[in-house]
């Protein structure tokens, strides 16, 4: 099903839109597609209870990638997704700026913390938050040593990839308020990504420890009847 991302009464409408918006939220292909057809992955996705007891249930050490690494299993053992328009779900996005940028720094953190698990679920566009925030620690860190340069130039190919999708996203919102609200949309941005990419790299570091902790699990397999 596509998420149906419409506004809500207890979300303010820049929050919605930087939610909605593919720059700031992700480019999965479903979030794009308007013909019905076979795609990589799916948000709120329906299973038969053969597809469970063919590849075993979710990985219960996972926090927020379980749909990530179960998806992966899916397609090894052959299935595939089905987008539908006509089908439609609801998705809430989070009322507040602190709970945003939460949910993007716990994505992050369990995208790193997923990667011994299963590294094939993920693509790349996955990791360049994590990589933006590596060049800006680098940039700094150059600024401190007098080359100025690469600030300049990260800065600048960031800030002008988020302002022309933010007068894109406020654009196609046809309505007043997506176009008076645009331009808090690439501060927005930066907190989204800065959130999601800090939260990676924290889950790099706390991958030891997870090891450790998740010592000895098995997946829960195989999935009965009566549990699918």
């Amino acid at each position: 099903p596509r998420p149906s991302m419409t506004p809500s009464e207890t979300v303010p409408y820049f929050l919605w839109m930087a939610e909605r918006s593919r720059f700031g939220a992700g480019q999965a292909t479903y979030r794009g597609e308007s013909a019905a057809g076979y795609v990589d992955t799916l948000a709120h996705a329906a299973y038969d209870r053969k597809v469970f007891a063919k590849i075993g249930g979710y990985d219960e050490r996972l926090g927020r990638t379980e749909d990530n690494e179960i998806h992966y299993r899916m397609k090894r053992a052959g299935f595939k997704f089905y987008y539908d328009p006509t089908i439609r779900s609801r998705h809430l996005a989070r009322p507040a700026l602190v709970g945003m940028l939460r949910q993007k720094f716990l994505n992050g953190y369990w995208i790193a913390v997923t990667l011994p698990v299963a590294p094939q679920c993920f693509s790349l566009r996955h990791f360049v938050p994590g990589f933006f925030v590596v060049a800006i620690i680098g940039s700094l860190v150059l600024l401190a040593l007098g080359w100025r340069w690469p600030l300049i130039i990260l800065a600048g190919a960031y800030g002008g990839s988020a302002g022309a999708c933010a007068m894109w996203d406020g654009l196609s919102s046809r309505t007043w308020r997506g176009y008076m609200l645009w331009p808090l949309l690439p501060v927005m941005f930066l907190g989204m990504h800065l959130a999601y990419g800090i939260g990676l790299l924290r889950g790099l570091l706390a991958i030891p420890g997870k090891l450790r902790q998740w010592r000895g699990y098995q997946l829960p397999y195989p999935v009965g009847p009566d549990e699918a």
